[in-house]
């Protein structure tokens, strides 16, 4: 009957059947070997349970190669992983006998292995889902650092979409590269600790030039609207947290993406130059001209702007 329901006109399918059948037992059968021989504690009985799973893994392998009609499931099959992964992570694996970080590392692994040894191209509904499966792990297990491969996946759907959109841009990819970087330095724990301030700092600062250099380089159309808007936005968002990375590399950007637009207005009109060039010195005399009654008070000015900037991340 199993071999007329499946395929009457394949005399080999009941054996291929009953192969499957055999696999998932031997499977199982290591499974239950280890919580029977459990009881001594000897964590080298962990790998009957690496190796029942890994039966089952084939066994199922197994199955979709003999029955296409098991190919329905193909773009869902990275989904249906993080949902068993999810599933074997939270059964009380102990309360049953079993040690539990065997299972609790398989669960671990399979998702993103799933995803990393696909053979077909990979889905965004597969990368968010694995994503969305590191983030809850993180979440129960109070280790922020889980998230790190939420990130990774999330970044990953990112470059496939804007490759499928033909969005050549450096700057696309060194933004998503650094704020990926600035997440990891905002929330890591060992980053909390006073002695790794400066740690922090030089990440941040890695990451700010990830995302500023690029835009310098090859976004200055259209005015240099790009590296201007990202040095702005970066001087205004180190002022508001008090992140020093942030407000250095962004002040920095916005100055050389301001200075090469007026370099290119004074090279085009030249008598612009001359107009900017007047206003730029009158305003240099009148500078001089107050700091000079006013030293005293500017240069205290600056030593306390200078001391409270010591205390910023």
């Amino acid at each position: 009957m199993v071999a007329n329901y499946f395929g009457p006109g394949d005399s080999s399918f009941l054996l291929k059947a009953i192969a499957v059948a055999v696999s998932a037992c031997l499977g199982l059968y290591a499974i239950i070997q280890a919580r029977s021989m459990d009881s001594d504690g000897n964590y080298g009985n962990d790998w009957w349970v690496y190796i029942g799973l890994v039966e089952l893994a084939g066994t199922v392998l197994y199955g979709r190669l003999i029955w296409n009609n098991l190919g329905l499931l193909d773009p869902w099959r990275v989904v249906i992983v993080c949902g068993v992964a999810l599933f074997i992570y939270q059964l009380p694996w102990q309360s049953w006998g079993w040690r539990v970080d065997p299972w609790h590392r398989t669960a671990i692994a399979i998702p993103a292995l799933s995803i990393l040894t696909g053979t077909a191209e990979t889905s965004y509904l597969s990368l968010f889902a694995v994503a969305l499966y590191y983030g809850r792990l993180a979440y129960t297990q109070q280790n922020i650092r889980w998230s790190y491969l939420s990130v990774g996946f999330v970044d990953w759907a990112l470059f496939n979409w804007w490759g499928a959109q033909g969005l050549v841009s450096p700057v696309f990819y060194s933004s998503v590269l650094g704020l990926s970087l600035l997440y990891i330095a905002q929330f890591d724990t060992a980053f909390t600790q006073s002695q790794q301030r400066s740690t922090r700092h030089n990440l941040r600062t890695i990451a700010m030039v990830i995302i500023c250099v690029p835009a310098l380089l090859f976004e200055q159309d259209y005015g240099g609207i790009v590296p201007i808007a990202i040095g702005l936005i970066a001087t205004l968002v180190g002022l508001g947290l008090q992140i020093r990375a942030l407000l250095f590399v962004g002040t920095t950007t916005f100055i050389l993406a301001a200075s090469y637009q007026l370099l290119i207005v004074f090279l085009d009109y030249a008598f612009l130059k001359w107009v900017m060039g007047l206003m730029l010195g009158i305003t240099i005399i009148f500078v001089a001209a107050n700091f000079e009654r006013s030293r005293e008070q500017i240069i205290l000015f600056m030593e306390n702007w200078l001391d409270r900037l010591q205390q910023w991340q």
